[in-house]
């Protein structure tokens, strides 16, 4: 251990990596890098589980940690079962090698030797294994995860298509005739199957092929089986119809799930209730195998024969299903499935705070699900006019399992206050939390900041109505949920906040810094996230979108502040703009750039033709069409005119624009404007003067002349004209100047409920 620390320490040191504000964190990073390295040279993953296993268990015995991951009642079997001789192994031969001998000293207390193996474990480790162990504070424990995960027997029997002979669980009289009877379950011949369990009662208990199947599973893969189905379930114990098959664990019940067969789930549910809470290997119940195969009738019956398993509420790992479940419902989006959720809810809202098996609080994953809340504001015109008279009024689970009504006093609602109603329910459990480290445990404060980043307006006004302390909370750099509003560039719920403001807006604004110094204006001044500026096409657009989202910010903040330096690198807002937003302001030139190179290679094309035009007209006949002569010339000139204006505008901006970083805020997007219209209108003036030409030399033509005129106009209104009403829209309707202007003065906060 000390040898890697004095390597750790030398590459920290070659590689000059300067630890000016917290060194002990890089060297700890360092360390971690050269013991992963030293324990494996490739992490664990799907395809190297043989390998990377071999070599961690010699570097847990190398370290006398084996034991804690394989106890030495096994490791004395095994040696036994491997001694050539017959002889009994000594427990002194097994400790020289497998255990740590107690008579060297070592003292050390479990938690710690479980703690070393542990972590010699994680840090070899890919991402997805060291997510399947996430939480796992045991070494043996998560050495029998990964071994189920990751060994490639597993891959093996799960994609293998062979059908293999084999016959599991069956004796030596039944293996025969169970050649006979695996023959018939593959080719699905079910007289002749009937008829040999009839006369062979003990081949139902068997296991076939590669994939373990007993005759159950083969039977209810298919709907149309439920006869047969019915026949064996009568003829298994109830012991039987639990056996699992070697793909991923699941029972015959699982078949009939995916199979979307009601009555065959309803025949096996009543002969043995208990399958209902037989886990597959990813430790999945039949419910929550059912939300994968999106039949709600299914779902539906599940629920309710599972709902009191589902909401124990004194036993740790049934919360964990229901949490699991809830979440499942959320992530579904589906009205049928919500109602579900909600159902649960109302029954034991404490299930709103228990982390699920992915290790996420129901209530974290409707945080993260804004698009749940949608209420049409972010629609066209015609869609929000079409959604407002939209309302869907799904059954409710007790309705659709013909039970009795449950109280729901959200009944008759449309989807969008099912989903409100479910985080009132939420919220509930939220307020009845008593100590902080419940909202940590149940991912509070992580919600309500996920639900911040992604704009999640309702979900965080309810929240914070229930518990208003949370109007204050912080994160460990001490930012609110108003510096994370404008980082992450959430305009309309920065300004649904600011209604919470009473008194004067700029005092209560200037007072809010982070532990590093940074106000409103310095977090205004990073650089927004990528979601949001995707949002906007064009590096310039989106350079000019960040300078006017900080100097809306900056209109609610006290002049002072675009002064104050920060404590952290001691930059006032201006200068941390600057710092990160360089590279933008420089690929926004280089987008501005190519843009007018484009444009005025086509500006100078149309130019070319329609001054030569001018004097090439053919010559025609007196009696010819004057109204097309005159058109023909006036559309030529237009085009002609226009397209030198735009070329003389791009040329301008090519050679003399300076691109600083007021000039994206209206110089640039105005210029490009003028360009890009006086292209457009050179086109369009151009395809007029062609037709009027088509039109005088083939008059009796003149239906497909229009017909591809209209076309090209099509073409090119879709695609530079586009850009044109982009920027536009983002020039001179800029809502984000809007949203934040619709504060009309400070209120007190009311409960949204």
């Amino acid at each position: 251990m000390e040898k890697q620390r004095s390597m750790a320490k030398a590459s920290w040191m070659d590689e000059g990596v300067e630890g000016c504000v917290l060194p002990g964190f890089v060297i700890i990073a360092q360390i971690r890098v050269i013991i992963s390295t030293n324990i494996v040279h490739e992490v664990l993953n799907k395809y190297n589980y043989e390998d990377w296993s071999g070599v961690v268990k010699s570097y847990l015995i190398a370290d006398d940690l084996w034991d804690v991951v394989n106890p030495v009642a096994a490791q004395k079997s095994q040696i036994k079962d491997h001694n050539t001789t017959g002889d009994e192994t000594s427990e002194s031969e097994i400790s020289v090698d497998h255990k740590i001998p107690k008579s060297e000293g070592y003292n050390l207390e479990e938690d710690k030797i479980n703690a070393r193996a542990l972590h010699a474990i994680q840090i070899s480790c890919g991402r997805d294994a060291l997510f399947a162990i996430r939480g796992i504070l045991s070494a043996k424990e998560a050495w029998r995860i990964l071994d189920e995960r990751f060994n490639p027997d597993f891959f093996i029997k799960f994609t293998d298509s062979s059908e293999e002979e084999s016959f599991d669980r069956l004796d030596d009289k039944d293996k025969e005739k169970g050649k006979e009877f695996h023959t018939a379950l593959k080719n699905r011949e079910w007289e002749k199957v009937k008829k040999i369990y009839t006369e062979n009662p003990s081949l139902l208990k068997g296991r076939f092929s590669s994939k373990k199947f007993s005759a159950l599973h083969y039977a209810a893969q298919h709907s149309g089986n439920t006869g047969i189905v019915k026949d064996m379930v009568e003829k298994m114990s109830k012991e039987d119809m639990e056996i699992k098959d070697a793909c991923g664990g699941g029972t015959a019940l699982m078949m009939a799930i995916m199979a979307g067969s009601v009555k065959m789930v309803k025949c096996m549910m009543k002969k043995n209730p208990e399958l209902i809470t037989v886990e597959d290997n990813s430790l999945f119940l039949p419910v929550e195998v059912a939300l994968s195969c999106d039949d709600i009738d299914v779902i539906c019956h599940l629920y309710h024969a599972t709902k009191a398993y589902l909401s124990s509420p004194n036993h740790a790992a049934r919360k964990k299903h229901g949490a699991t479940f809830i979440s499942k419902c959320i992530k579904k989006k589906n009205p049928g499935t919500l109602g579900f959720a909600l159902d649960l809810l109302k029954e034991e809202n404490s299930l709103a705070l228990t982390k699920d098996y992915t290790w996420e609080s129901p209530l974290y994953v409707l945080a993260c699900s804004p698009s749940l809340f949608g209420d049409g504001d972010e629609l066209g015109f015609f869609k929000r006019w079409i959604y407002k008279f939209i309302s869907t009024k799904p059954a409710t689970p007790a309705a659709k399992s013909g039970g009795e009504q449950a109280e729901d006093p959200e009944r008759g609602s449309d989807t969008t206050n099912m989903k409100k109603s479910a985080t009132s329910e939420m919220c509930k459990a939220v307020k009845n939390v008593k100590d902080k480290k419940e909202l940590k445990d149940g991912l509070v404060l992580k919600a309500l900041s996920a639900a911040v980043e992604r704009g999640n307006t309702i979900f965080v006004s309810k929240l914070i109505s229930r518990v208003r302390a949370l109007w204050m909370s912080t994160d460990e750099y001490s930012r609110d949920i108003y510096m994370h509003a404008i980082e992450w560039r959430q305009a309309k719920l920065f300004t649904h906040m600011l209604r919470h403001i009473s008194g004067n807006l700029v005092s209560a604004t200037s007072s809010m810094k982070d532990k590093f110094g940074n106000n409103l204006l310095h977090v205004a001044a990073t650089l927004g996230p990528s979601t949001q500026l995707d949002l906007v096409p064009g590096a310039a657009l989106q350079m000019q979108r960040e300078i006017q989202w900080f100097k809306e910010v900056q209109k609610i903040v006290h002049p002072a502040a675009l002064e104050e330096e920060n404590s952290l690198d001691s930059l006032t807002p201006r200068e941390v703009f600057t710092k990160n937003h360089k590279d933008l302001m420089k690929k926004g030139e280089r987008w501005t750039k190519e843009t007018t190179t484009f444009s005025s290679v086509v500006s100078a094309l149309i130019v070319t033709m329609t001054f030569a035009a001018v004097f090439t007209v053919p010559d025609l006949e007196e009696n010819t069409n004057k109204k097309l002569r005159k058109v023909l010339i006036i559309s030529d000139g237009i085009s002609l005119f226009s397209s030198a204006s735009s070329l003389f505008v791009f040329l301008g901006l090519f050679l003399s624009a300076r691109y600083e970083e007021h000039d994206f805020l209206i110089n640039l997007p105005l210029k490009l404007m003028v360009g890009i219209s006086s292209l457009f209108i050179s086109i369009i003036t151009m395809l007029i003067a062609f037709c009027a030409i088509l039109l005088l030399l083939l008059p009796e033509s003149w239906v497909p002349i229009i017909l591809l005129a209209a076309l090209t106009v099509t073409l090119f209104a879709a695609m530079p004209f586009s850009l044109l009403i982009i920027m536009f829209k983002s020039t001179f309707c800029n809502r984000l100047s809007l949203t934040l202007k619709s504060r009309k003065k400070p209120t007190n906060a009311k409960n949204d409920d």
